[in-house]
């Protein structure tokens, strides 16, 4: 028998088939669902039964029924269509995709398995799993360092219970790891799946991508969820639910899961900038010719799939002639998708000094594949400057065409009746001395200027506390706006930016005990490095805790400023 009726659907349509138990004896009966989930209404056929080998159908007329349900926190229309099978021969059963029409297409089941057993034969005796439980699974459990990892927290439960909905309670803290939550406007959807003879429905509650930054076993804290569920156990097989079912507040969280991660081989030519994935290299200047005087950017792009927020800045081979200043860093990720992708930028600003034409040699960078598990070396050619004299500039040139900076000198004179008089004065010295101090302090300024400008290292240094304090201004205005998290957050920033701009070392990855081996090393006093790292810490478990109690975080910002002003009479 033919048919066909209305049912919700809209963009996305779900199909599946189930089974109300695993196993049927030979002559008793097992009942068969398919089961159309969807939002608006649409047209749906009646399924197209297959033939089956040991089993067979007692009717190819389904009952249907059409009820809302709560789809893992979602209100869908669901029809069911229930057919009744009954046992014929001993064995496994595989019960292929069955093909259903909605709306005029085409939409497919998924494959189902069933024991027939003898009917003096023991239920099969599968070893039991929970039936909810929440696993941590990853892209690979053997990186190398550096490497991306796609984290999945992944629920499972038996398909007797519904998910309405869950929050998470103790996010995880990645010591050691740079790490970036994905696609943030993800949904969780739930897929049949089998474990060890048992169906369960399987949905991706939260994605992250993960970069392990150092090379030894590590370990992946638990991640812990609070879910409201609701069950309708079949067959007295619960011992999560009573008889009859309901709503239950559980609590889940992941095993903690320890990663072997790997060295890095160093690479056998080519500089290495902590660069592992699968990333290209482009290297250009915007303007080949340029006047005396004006700068010059030499830019870096290096996009793709990998580790760019932990990437260290290429270093090049500056020719002569021209002043290099403290580079520019731009970053730009793609979260939408299982991995991140994205492009980070370095700038090189060079300043013009000397009028001919110039070279960047040719560089290589090396970058770790982890498809291939070796290193792809990128050839950067060589870059042609042409500086040319500023007909406008209103100063001169020397023979080698190099700036010529050099004072004007004027000749002025005076007639005193009394020079005997005038020279016998102190204040005539001073005032004589004084241009002469000024012009000297005034050069030595510049030089040091020019000195900072000309060493990222030092500018880097000079500034460390000057961006803190941004920073931290930063945590005061959005603990101002009751954005608490994200105020600790940029207080953790402004410790770890300032600690590390000092020193001239990596942003990224450190831990907090990592922290207080270097500060042990500079500051004479121990309990200031205690108060270093128990603010660290407290705002790593406000940040990552969802639904923080904290309310305020003006004391801990006055705090961070007190330690910064400290550290920076030591950290040289």
């Amino acid at each position: 028998m033919m048919g066909s009726f209305s049912v919700a659907a809209a963009e996305d349509v779900e199909v599946q088939a189930s089974l109300d138990s695993d196993y049927v004896e030979v002559g008793g009966y097992v009942n068969l669902y398919i089961e159309v989930i969807s939002d608006d209404a649409l047209h749906v056929e009646y399924p197209a039964i297959p033939q089956l080998t040991g089993l067979r159908f007692v009717s190819s007329s389904p009952s249907t029924s059409t009820r809302q349900r709560t789809v893992d926190g979602v209100p869908k229309l669901v029809h069911r269509f229930a057919y009744q099978l009954q046992g014929m021969e001993e064995g496994l059963v595989a019960i292929p995709s069955i093909n259903v029409r909605v709306d005029g297409e085409t939409h497919q089941t998924n494959e189902l398995d069933i024991r027939v057993i003898d009917s003096g034969q023991p239920p099969p005796d599968y070893s039991q799993k929970p039936e909810i439980f929440l696993q941590k699974e990853l892209s690979d459990e053997q990186p190398v360092r550096g490497q991306q990892i796609t984290a999945d927290i992944v629920i499972y439960y038996r398909d007797y219970i519904n998910l309405n909905n869950y929050q998470v309670i103790q996010g995880w803290n990645t010591e050691g790891f740079w790490q970036e939550d994905l696609n943030e406007d993800h949904r969780a959807r739930a897929e049949t799946v089998f474990l060890e003879g048992q169906r369960f429905r399987r949905a991706v509650l939260m994605r992250h991508a993960v970069f392990p930054t150092r090379a030894e076993t590590m370990t992946l804290q638990p991640y812990k969820i609070q879910a409201n569920v609701r069950g309708r156990p079949r067959h007295g097989e619960s011992e999560l639910f009573t008889s009859g079912g309901g709503n239950k507040d559980i609590e889940l969280r992941t095993d903690p899961m320890e990663l072997n991660v790997r060295n890095l081989p160093q690479p056998d030519r080519g500089q290495y900038i902590n660069a592992v994935g699968n990333l290209a290299v482009e290297r250009y200047i915007k303007n080949e010719t340029v006047r005396i005087g004006e700068s010059v950017e030499v830019v870096t792009e290096i996009s793709g799939d990998g580790n760019l927020g932990l990437l260290g800045r290429p270093e090049y081979e500056i020719p002569n002639g021209f002043d290099s200043f403290q580079p520019r860093e731009e970053m730009k990720l793609d979260k939408s998708d299982t991995r991140i992708t994205g492009t980070k930028t370095f700038r090189d600003i060079l300043i013009s000094r000397r009028v001919g034409t110039f070279t960047v040699p040719e560089a290589e960078i090396a970058i770790y594949n982890t498809v291939t598990d070796s290193y792809q070396v990128y050839e950067l050619p060589e870059l042609n400057l042409e500086v040319t004299r500023n007909p406008d500039a209103q100063i001169g040139y020397d023979e080698t065409g190099e700036l010529r900076l050099t004072p004007e000198r004027t000749v002025s004179g005076w007639t005193n009746t009394d020079e005997q008089l005038l020279l016998g004065q102190w204040w005539f010295w001073v005032g004589l001395a004084l241009p002469f101090f000024i012009l000297i302090g005034s050069y030595n300024y510049y030089m040091y200027n020019r000195k900072v400008m000309a060493d990222p290292k030092l500018q880097r240094q000079n500034n460390a506390m000057k961006v803190a304090r941004k920073l931290l201004s930063e945590a005061r205005e959005k603990e101002t706006s009751g954005e608490i998290k994200e105020a600790y957050a940029l207080i953790y920033k402004a410790l770890l930016t300032f600690i590390t701009d000092k020193l001239d070392t990596h942003r990224s990855g450190y831990t907090e005990d990592e922290i207080t081996e270097i500060l042990n090393k500079y500051l004479p006093d121990q309990r200031r490095t205690e108060r270093v790292e128990q603010l660290l810490r407290l705002c790593s478990e406000v940040r990552y805790t969802p639904d923080t109690k904290v309310e305020s975080a003006e004391d801990e910002i006055n705090k961070a400023l007190g330690l910064i002003t400290y550290m920076n009479r030591f950290l040289k």
